[in-house]
């Protein structure tokens, strides 16, 4: 029985560091096209984009031990494949499906079992109305990047590397700041970082009313797996937030 919890804890490990594949085998993929949500958005509604991270972050509840993210987000899209055959066909372009409300106890991650969501967005927002500035609330959308095939077939893209080249600081609420806590990140920084949020640490509950996303980000690589196969999408999947 015991052992039986071990092989169990040591899987639930895995999962939650970003998927169970051999990253050795797996090419990741650089981030292209960073840019600021317009209007203020928190979320990234271009087909293919994901959040890397937000502009600023900053203490809009008066809780000087809780870092939130303020708008706008830092979208994102993975490149293209340095070799863009697969087996007899070919990848044309990156783009959003599959998408989800976010799991957890208070609902500010991706699915974690599940190595092939990032978040996508947040469709609420509360305004500072000191700074013109938003922070996101409630549950995020998680999508799922893939690439589309020459063929129509779709091939998933999965999380990867998740450890060793994503360490934010404790309460960072990008992926690639290089300064870590309120310093503001770029798009600049999100390219030379690579990687992507599928969650938060912490959220805090505001009234007892709607969850807010807290620091640090988790974050993640984006990476092709020659083992997954191409799927057939489906004739209506659910995609980005508009």
């Amino acid at each position: 029985m015991l052992k039986h919890l071990g092989l169990f804890s040591a899987i639930w490990l895995a999962l939650i560091g970003g998927c169970l594949a051999n990253e050795s085998s797996l090419e990741q993929l650089e981030l292209c096209d960073c840019h600021y949500a317009e209007d203020g958005l928190v979320s990234c509604p271009l087909d293919g984009f994901f959040v890397a991270g937000f502009r600023a972050a900053g203490y809009p509840l008066n809780r000087q031990s809780e870092l939130l993210p303020l708008s706008p987000a830092i979208c994102c899209r993975p490149c293209m494949p340095k070799e863009k055959s697969l087996g007899n066909d070919e990848a044309v372009a990156v783009v959003t499906r599959n998408c989800v409300p976010a799991l957890g106890k208070n609902q500010e991650t991706c699915d974690a079992s599940s190595n092939t969501l990032f978040l996508q967005g947040y469709e609420q927002v509360q305004i500072v109305p000191s700074a013109h500035e938003y922070f996101p609330h409630g549950s995020p959308q998680c999508c799922q990047p893939a690439l589309l095939l020459k063929s129509g077939l779709v091939k998933p893209l999965v999380r990867c590397n998740c450890e060793a080249n994503a360490r934010p600081s404790d309460h960072s609420i990008s992926c690639n700041i290089q300064a870590g806590g309120t310093s503001q990140s770029t798009p600049a920084d999100a390219e030379a970082g690579g990687h992507l949020i599928w969650g938060y640490k912490h959220a805090i509950n505001v009234d007892k009313t709607f969850p807010v996303p807290s620091g640090p980000a988790q974050c993640c690589g984006v990476c092709v797996d020659p083992s997954l196969p191409s799927e057939r999408p489906e004739e209506c999947e659910a995609h980005a937030l508009e």
